[in-house]
């Protein structure tokens, strides 16, 4: 009878050690199909990485070549600016460069385009010495200062900012592309298109002007700071903030010049706008020292 329990006992500790044995088989089984599953796709990222890699190797090498081709026939272009009639809003921008090689019946021209044109404009150069060539072009400048203005919103001890004027589009305004070209009959040989910024000529007359409008809840404050870019800055003397409701203007309120002012740095300051209305709009009103005055809404 014992002898028969302790068989009875021994077949179900094989049934248990055998079932036990599959699970753990088929559990690793399934482990090491999923090695095998991320294997293959840390391989493929691996070749998806390499192809990339040597794609832009390729593409590296062929600018460098093209970059080694360009400066074996051109030299630098170099770039000045003429700012005599700057107050009158027009400057004149001057390109000078050496070309190195060029047939003795070939023509060099300058093409440039400004702002947001897409067209080139096409000016013959003039040559100045044997291979040293220049093209002169006038611009028109807008002489006004560069805006940032921002509303900060306080909310529970955090604070979310948003930029209220963006300045992308006096970027491109300003900006100022143009390549040198080599034409000797059918051939034609051109350089690669460069551009320049020329934004900088309206800030070094008026800087750059930061307007914060910081709002908490029912009330709000504002401080406007102008970052002078040169010695020939001119300063701003007053400011003021412009409220306006359901389109209707409501009155304008001077913000405070703050004393220990930097020399490059004049800080002005509204602590509380009053009264103060949520659907309330605000113009940043500012007057310079020589006259000029320049507005920018805050949303």
């Amino acid at each position: 009878m014992e002898t028969e329990k302790l068989k009875k006992n021994f077949k179900i500790f094989l049934a248990v050690a055998l079932s036990g044995s599959l699970i753990m088989n088929f559990m690793l089984i399934s482990k090491v199909n999923d090695l095998n599953n991320r294997l293959d796709h840390v391989s493929s990222d691996q070749q998806n990485i390499l192809h990339s890699v040597n794609s832009q190797s390729g593409e590296m090498q062929q600018i460098l070549n093209q970059f080694k081709e360009e400066l074996s026939w051109l030299g630098p272009v170099e770039l000045d600016v003429n700012t005599n009639a700057l107050e009158e809003g027009q400057a004149q921008v001057r390109f000078k460069w050496q070309v190195k090689e060029r047939e003795t019946d070939s023509k060099v021209f300058f093409h440039y385009a400004t702002g947001t044109n897409s067209e080139f404009e096409k000016l013959q150069a003039e040559e100045l010495e044997q291979g040293l060539f220049q093209a002169k072009i006038p611009i028109t400048v807008k002489l006004e200062p560069l805006w940032d203005v921002r509303v900060i919103e306080s909310r529970s001890n955090m604070e979310e900012m948003t930029e209220t004027a963006k300045e992308e589009e006096r970027m491109e305004q300003y900006s100022l592309k143009y390549f040198v070209s080599v034409e000797s009959g059918d051939a034609v040989k051109s350089s690669e298109v460069q551009s320049e910024s020329l934004d900088y000529l309206g800030t070094n007359q008026y800087g750059i002007l930061q307007g914060d409008l910081h709002r908490k809840g029912k009330q709000a404050s504002v401080t406007l700071m102008q970052h002078k870019t040169s010695g020939e800055t001119s300063v701003v003397e007053e400011a003021y903030l412009l409220k306006y409701q359901d389109g209707t203007f409501m009155g304008e309120e001077p913000l405070q010049l703050e004393n220990d002012q930097d020399e490059n740095l004049r800080h002005f300051q509204l602590w509380e706008i009053s009264p103060y209305e949520e659907d309330m709009r605000f113009v940043i009103k500012v007057v310079y020292r020589d006259g000029a005055t320049f507005e920018r809404e805050v949303n």
